[in-house]
């Protein structure tokens, strides 16, 4: 049966004009996403992989080409359209967690549902339910200097499913963690994609997530090198 295509991309540039030169970011990048599927942008740093997600996630525009997210070409939206498809259909997990330093755990998983509008209580009650879920039910009302990295980050996880996302959208997720709670960081992200069937797309550098990931696209100089079904990748830590 034919898959539905969550994201789909062709013939992506993102230039980036400076002072003293242009910076070609992503050059001619085409690929789909189907619904359900993880999928893993990997390659060096530089190669264009945060570009490419924060276009994915309607943050940056790009220089030409054409981005689709559920059927909609994004570069045709207005802004408040786009916000409103952020926030009802996609959820994001940043590197640095990019928690608001002054509320709890709790309240900073509340802040989407502010956005969408949602009552108090049910706001409650569903950030206690994203807090359970990602084992932090008893660290509610500690604030982000009070948590550990991986603590943080999975603060910033329960904040992304809050609103039941489509499209889950991890850039670079394990980058500030140790082996061990990266390992378990990338375990929580694909029990979430089996379980719910939440499509994933998850950005690194980190070779264990090849054997968590349905296809894998290797990026280098902004191109795309390889685009696969893991089944039938080979990458060594020569080529990354």
């Amino acid at each position: 049966m034919t898959k539905t295509k969550v994201v789909e991309i062709k013939d992506l540039e993102r230039t980036y004009v400076l002072p003293s030169e242009e910076i070609k970011a992503l050059k001619g990048v085409s690929f789909d996403v189907v619904e359900g599927e993880f999928h893993c942008i990997m390659g060096v740093s530089g190669s264009g992989k945060s570009t490419l997600l924060n276009i994915i996630g309607t943050i940056d525009k790009p220089t030409k080409g054409d981005v689709k997210i559920a059927g909609r070409t994004i570069i045709e939206e207005e802004e408040e359209a786009l916000a409103h498809l952020r926030n009802d259909f996609m959820g994001f997990i940043y590197q640095d967690y990019h928690l608001i330093p002054s509320l709890t755990a709790q309240k900073n998983i509340e802040v989407p549902l502010i956005f969408a509008n949602i009552p108090r209580e049910e706001r409650k009650r569903r950030s206690k339910e994203e807090l359970k879920r990602v084992g932090l039910e008893e660290r509610g009302d500690h604030r982000p200097t009070q948590l550990s990295g991986g603590q943080q980050q999975r603060v910033a996880i329960a904040r992304a499913l809050v609103n039941k996302p489509k499209l889950l959208l991890a850039d670079e997720p394990t980058a500030n963690l140790d082996i061990k709670t990266g390992k378990l960081i990338l375990e929580l992200l694909k029990s979430i994609n089996q379980e719910e069937g939440i499509t994933v797309i998850n950005s690194s550098h980190d070779l264990r997530v090849i054997d968590l990931s349905d296809r894998i696209t290797y990026l280098r100089g902004g191109r795309i090198v390889e685009s696969m079904e893991i089944m039938s990748i080979k990458i060594t830590k020569k080529d990354l």
